[in-house]
């Protein structure tokens, strides 16, 4: 069998058009296609001879290599519907998917909408003057995809705060990254990077006065496999300065980075400050290594567990060692929520008194 998943835009038109290739000349290709999300059924779109529905399913026969099938929408409860679809064909076939917006039947934009991608980070220009960008994920594993998507200006800097995006198991997302990513009304223009702990498919179309087929760039993390350790100093450093990582246990307990290589370590009545470094070690393990201004030296290991969550274990040459869970905030907006302390030091994730 031959899959292709795609996301369906349910626009005012939408044609998929499906054309056989590689046929044989009394060989027939026989494909299924199933809407996935709901949102769409066969009420939704244009009869055709080759074209059989039944609810949300629907079989199509390529007689040759000549046939081709275009899918076209009608009747839209609303301007704009998102949905997604797995296509299992017999043989190979080409599709294009061709999304339109009209009104009184006259076509004011068009695009083809790229064919997704497989990754776990997306780099996405973000153009405000030319139009949103719209953003469409499927994951097929059964379990969800985290993801963090960073906009970043011109020169590479990071704006505002990161935000997480979840993709159900063997479910879709679809957004404007402006709401995904909270773009500033004031920005000029950049990126986004859109970075999961597992392998994605995603596609992308700018959306504006005139509609672009615009793919998300796939992303090298440095390393193997997927995960959501930053996989360079620089990352990291993008990573953590401005924000802070919170104690879970104790949330008068943190380590803020005031600007890349230092940090200030705050407990109750005490601040330590020092330089830092970070080297990648796996998908979802670094190591910090902390200099402090006393001369103490302390390495901890780090494992994210999802965008902003995560464990340490640290050893100090004055002889401290402990272990502990962690969040990240924003160090702006974040409040130091008392709570009680815990009995042993070592339940924290930064160093003792």
């Amino acid at each position: 069998m031959n899959r292709i998943f795609l996301c369906l835009l349910g626009l005012p038109a939408l044609i998929a058009t499906m054309s056989a290739s590689s046929q044989t000349a009394d060989g027939a290709n026989r494909c299924t296609l199933e809407l996935l999300d709901g949102r769409l059924d066969a009420s939704r779109f244009e009869i055709h001879e080759n074209l059989t529905w039944q609810g949300n399913s629907a079989t199509l026969a390529l007689p040759n290599s000549g046939t081709q099938i275009k899918i076209l929408g009608r009747n839209l409860p609303q301007s704009e519907v998102y949905d997604s679809a797995a296509l299992d064909c017999d043989l190979p076939a080409v599709v294009r998917i061709l999304v339109s917006l009209s009104t009184n039947n006259a076509v004011e934009a068009a695009a083809l909408l790229p064919s997704a991608q497989s990754g776990a980070i997306f780099g996405i220009p973000v153009l405000p003057r030319f139009g949103d960008y719209l953003f469409a994920a499927q994951n097929s594993h059964g379990s969800e995809a985290n993801c963090r998507i960073e906009l970043l200006d011109e020169s590479g800097a990071r704006v505002g705060d990161f935000r997480t995006l979840s993709v159900p198991g063997t479910g879709t997302v679809n957004g404007y990254l402006s709401d995904l990513a909270e773009v500033p009304a004031d920005f000029g223009g950049g990126s986004a990077t859109v970075s999961c702990d597992r392998q994605i498919a995603a596609t992308g179309m700018l959306a504006g006065v005139a509609w672009s087929g615009l793919p998300p760039t796939v992303l090298s993390r440095g390393h193997a496999a997927a995960g959501f350790a930053p996989d360079s100093s620089t990352a990291f450093d993008r990573f953590v300065v401005g924000n802070r990582f919170v104690s879970v246990d104790d949330s008068r307990y943190y380590t803020e980075f005031p600007s890349a290589g230092q940090f200030v370590e705050v407990e109750p009545s005490v601040r330590y400050t020092g330089t830092y470094s970070y080297v990648n070690t796996g998908p979802d393990t670094g190591t910090l290594t902390q200099n402090f201004s006393d001369g103490d030296v302390c390495t901890v290991q780090i494992t994210w567990t999802s965008a902003t969550t995560g464990s340490s274990q640290y050893t100090c040459s004055l002889g401290e060692i402990g272990t502990g869970d962690w969040r990240l905030e924003d160090s702006s907006t974040a409040t130091i929520r008392l709570s009680r302390m815990k009995a042993e030091a070592a339940a924290r994730t930064v160093r003792p008194t």
